[in-house]
């Protein structure tokens, strides 16, 4: 019997160099490939799907980015650019960039607390933008994560507190609940989606890492915790890439 893994690409900006992970259903993490260094960029800031099976490498510093697809099997995955943007290209300093629903993006600047949501289609165009003023946000989310449908974490990393909020069709995004101070701990450096109501908090200074649940009412759980030494400390992206399928097939 076949056991459904999820598949993570997990990005180290110091050494260019990359892993494919895999997390199955009982949390079990193991290496799938490596990306040898110096294969990558080492200015990539945010690495985020996009739809279509592309994703999206953005480097804060200059605001260059380009659009990636996975291609092969579970035995021969290669990363390929598919349209590459000239520095400048898009505005500089977004800190947070994450995927919404309805096909859309929301992209964070922490230093001004404004955002913008738009979209992009399968040939990598960018529009459909909604601007959201500085002010709008607080200045110290350092993780934005989709929780399902409508609903938004912001996760501050300084102080370990957390807001939930929704947003609408017309991008309007509101806060709806807060959780108690001390629910996450304060130094989570990433967190990443996985699917059954699963996230997947990592620190990199230490390289500890849990997997923990979130339900409806917006109840906080550790289901594994992984102790420093784990994982390599100082990987700067956790990005879902897709679902794969290990063991002995369906």
């Amino acid at each position: 019997m076949a056991q459904l893994s999820e598949m993570l690409f997990y990005y180290k900006a110091s050494l260019g160099g990359g892993v494919f992970g895999t997390v199955d259903e009982d949390n079990n993490l193991a290496d799938f490939k490596k990306i040898s260094r110096g294969s990558l960029a080492v200015d990539w800031t945010q690495i985020t799907p996009v739809g279509f099976d592309n994703y999206l490498f953005y480097s804060a510093s200059s605001g260059r980015g380009c659009i990636c697809k996975i291609q092969g099997d579970d035995d021969s995955l290669a990363m390929g650019d598919r349209k590459v943007f000239p520095p400048g290209t898009f505005s500089r300093d977004w800190n947070v960039i994450v995927r919404l629903s309805g096909g859309r993006n929301l992209y964070y600047r922490r230093a001004t607390g404004e955002g913008l949501v738009g979209t992009a289609n399968s040939d990598g165009m960018f529009g459909n933008f909604t601007f959201i003023p500085p002010g709008s946000f607080a200045n110290d989310w350092t993780e934005i994560i989709s929780l399902d449908s409508d609903r938004i974490l912001f996760y501050s990393g300084s102080d370990g507190r957390v807001a939930i909020g929704a947003i609408d069709d017309n991008n309007f995004i509101s806060e709806i609940y807060v959780p108690p101070p001390g629910t996450f701990g304060n130094d989570w450096t990433q967190i990443t989606r996985l699917k059954f109501g699963r996230w997947f908090f990592y620190s990199a200074p230490t390289g500890r890492a849990c997997i923990g649940t979130i339900d409806d009412d917006f109840n906080f759980g550790e289901d594994k915790v992984f102790p420093p030494g784990i994982l390599s400390p100082n990987w700067t992206q956790i990005t879902r890439v897709r679902a794969a399928i290990t063991g002995d097939g369906l």
